[in-house]
């Protein structure tokens, strides 16, 4: 499979588990979006993941050939980084917008590396 199906289909799946997870923690902790409707949730994590995948797809990977090393850079830079846009675009104070990045990234991190 090429490479660049193989983006698109994580990508897929990044927007779909963190979309849940958002879901998730935004009914569980109600100071995250809980004014947000469902569809401007779903928004938010396209435009998240899609903000954020394609760097470490196809940016990270030129400098960064260490796996363990290549991991920690890409997800903590992602975890900042959505962590950033979730806090700009007036989801929740900059210490929940982590935490919920932080969810976010983790679950599909972790379920990832179970399906992949």
């Amino acid at each position: 499979m090429k490479y660049e199906v193989q983006f698109f289909l994580a990508l897929a799946f990044t927007i779909i588990i963190e979309y849940i997870v958002f879901l998730v923690i935004s009914r569980v902790n109600k100071k995250i979006a809980f004014h947000v409707n469902y569809l401007k949730k779903l928004g938010f994590s396209v435009l998240a993941s899609g903000s954020t995948l394609p760097y470490v797809w196809f940016v990270l990977p030129v400098f960064f050939t260490n796996y363990v090393f290549f991991n920690v850079v890409a997800e903590l830079s992602v975890t900042i980084t959505e962590s950033l846009i979730y806090y700009f675009l007036g989801i929740s104070n900059l210490k929940n917008s982590f935490w919920l990045s932080f969810g976010c990234n983790a679950v599909s991190y972790v379920i990832g590396l179970l399906i992949f």
